[in-house]
């Protein structure tokens, strides 16, 4: 009798056969180019895939319980501004972090608010959020287009990447503690894959809706505190694809749009090193960033057009 094959299994090994794709069509840009594969390359990839994995991981949460939060970039940007101005008027740069933090949570906390009180669709309020966020980072930076800080740090690029890599771990078994194994992350994936009967349940959805975003929120400070570190700048424009990436990498981990059960916090990391690799070999092939968006658009679109697919039929009624 012939065995039969586990789909959903093979499903689940798909985002790091990714992964290793990624990584050898990234082996073979380099040898097209005659580029060697260094050290100094390696911890450049290394240190974008920390900055997108933190930013993933937090927003986890918002998409497992339903919510896509499409503010991450404009957060970010707006909270390493804060923790930039704050450094320079204090020259501490422990009061600057805590700065980066407490911003960081008043945004999670308005964005939750919002989408719980105006009755809109999280990702609507977001949206025009990010928008505003960026926008109130360029009022308070006036006429300034960058914020130096280099007179404050004397951190190397190695010990950036070690303090990168900590920050990381850290959040990473937080958050997967906290997502698989409390009340809250199994009632946020209850909520995501049916709100019907989640309130039924006794879920009470905006209570986890505000969670997840607090959540998100420090994953922004976080997020904040590293680009600070590892740039020793901060600029209009910081953050700038960040949410874009974040999107991108959640699905490219293997994590429904959807939410719901199928959530997992490795989707955040094992999508962020997929999309962190595919841009640098798309950049070390030399196409331009417009090329870049459309072959970054169109892995996007394929790969939720086939999560819907597998998932669908399973899908209770919302």
């Amino acid at each position: 009798m012939k065995k039969k094959i586990n789909t959903q299994k093979l499903f689940s090994l798909a985002p790091f056969a990714g992964l290793l794709l990624v990584i050898l069509f990234y082996l073979w840009a380099m040898a097209r180019e005659g580029i060697t594969v260094d050290y100094i390359r390696i911890r450049s990839i290394l240190g974008n895939i920390i900055m997108t994995a933190i930013v993933s991981v937090g927003a986890v949460y918002a998409f497992s319980s339903g919510a896509i939060d499409m503010s991450m970039s404009g957060s970010v940007c707006l909270t390493a501004i804060v923790g930039a101005l704050v450094c320079r008027a204090t020259e501490s740069v422990p009061l600057a972090f805590s700065a980066c933090m407490v911003v960081a949570l008043l945004l999670g906390l308005f964005k939750g608010l919002l989408a719980i009180f105006m009755h809109v669709p999280a990702f609507i309020v977001t949206i025009v959020g990010g928008s505003i966020f960026s926008a109130l980072g360029a009022v308070l930076m006036g006429k300034e287009t960058t914020l130096s800080l280099s007179a404050y740090f004397n951190t190397t690029a190695d010990s950036v990447v070690i303090t990168g890599v900590a920050m990381l771990v850290v959040f990473y078994i937080a958050a997967l503690i906290l997502f698989n194994y409390t009340s809250f992350g199994k009632s946020a994936k209850l909520l995501g894959g049916n709100p019907r009967s989640a309130s039924q349940s006794g879920i009470k959805a905006n209570a986890i809706m505000l969670k997840a975003f607090l959540v998100g929120g420090v994953a922004i400070g976080l997020a904040a505190i590293f680009v600070i570190l590892q740039t020793k700048t901060v600029t209009q424009t910081t953050g700038g694809s960040l949410g874009n990436d974040m999107m991108v990498a959640v699905v490219l981990g293997g994590m429904p749009i959807s939410g719901g059960s199928k959530s997992k916090i490795s989707a955040a990391v094992v999508g962020a090193a997929t999309i962190t690799i595919l841009n640098t070999a798309l950049t070390v092939l030399g196409l331009t960033v417009g090329y870049i968006q459309i072959v970054r658009g169109l892995l996007f679109l394929t790969v939720v057009f086939v999560t819907s697919m597998t998932y669908r039929g399973k899908l209770l009624p919302r």
